[in-house]
């Protein structure tokens, strides 16, 4: 069984704790992460989820999950990625956060080549990984093969592109 942190609408940990998937109240948020990983040639690394996921299977998108409790979103973003890739992240930014009914999402920015070749879908969640450009990644979103969940477009992506080139 997967607990989570409860964070109140400011993003502060309260003192509570809930099993993953458990009803919040109102006021009540969790917390996940997600990846943007983008290369050198300035695509960003997508993944394929397995069909044996619930929620959009067999669709595409920038890897994350929850944070655990007790964990904090730096650390379960590179674990997510581990477990899901197989790949070994670190010096992730804190891109944005976003907020929605009773979540927080935290964006980590990830600047690396990875040989797809490389990649090993250890956990069964990720079935094909590929890398594409941002015009690629925008015509999939818009013709519903990237999950709707998506808080990553156009203006971000030029962000993200100027971040890397200040920070490397």
């Amino acid at each position: 069984m997967e607990y989570v942190d409860i964070y109140d609408e400011f993003k502060n940990k309260t003192d509570k704790i809930k099993i993953r998937h458990e009803k919040l109240d109102d006021g009540e948020y969790t917390l996940g992460v997600q990846a943007i990983i983008i290369n050198s040639n300035k695509e960003i690394l997508i993944s394929k989820r397995s069909s044996i996921k619930k929620v959009f299977p067999l669709m595409w998108e920038c890897n994350g999950g929850q944070v655990g409790s007790g964990e904090e979103g730096s650390t379960a973003i590179i674990r997510e990625i581990k477990e899901e890739l197989g790949i070994i992240l670190s010096d992730g930014i804190l891109f944005k956060t976003v907020k929605k009914k009773h979540k927080f999402k935290d964006l980590y920015l990830f600047y690396k080549d990875i040989d797809i070749n490389d990649i090993k879908f250890e956990d069964n969640e990720v079935i094909d990984v590929k890398w594409v450009t941002i015009n690629e990644y925008l015509e999939m979103f818009k013709n519903k093969e990237i999950v709707s969940n998506n808080d990553f477009d156009l203006e971000d992506y030029n962000k993200c592109i100027e971040i890397i080139k200040n920070r490397y």
